[in-house]
């Protein structure tokens, strides 16, 4: 009985830990716009977003270019 107890509480304890950790992602959405403001549409862009520490030239903590 006991052992079953303990298997019961260690799989508890490896799904709350599985669950709890952080995304090595976000999720966004952009418009990307004309130097007029008109949507731009049907045309391939590329982009890169960068999170830095603190200030615009501090250490980056996070980066991603999406795939195209």
């Amino acid at each position: 009985m006991k052992k079953v107890t303990q298997t019961i509480v260690m799989a508890i304890v490896v799904v709350i830990s599985v669950f709890a950790q952080s995304p090595h992602a976000f999720k966004y959405q952009a418009v990307v716009r004309d130097n007029t403001g008109e949507i731009t549409s049907n045309q391939t862009v590329s982009f890169r977003i960068s999170i830095w520490n603190v200030t615009a030239r501090g250490t980056i903590v996070n980066q991603e270019a999406p795939f195209k």
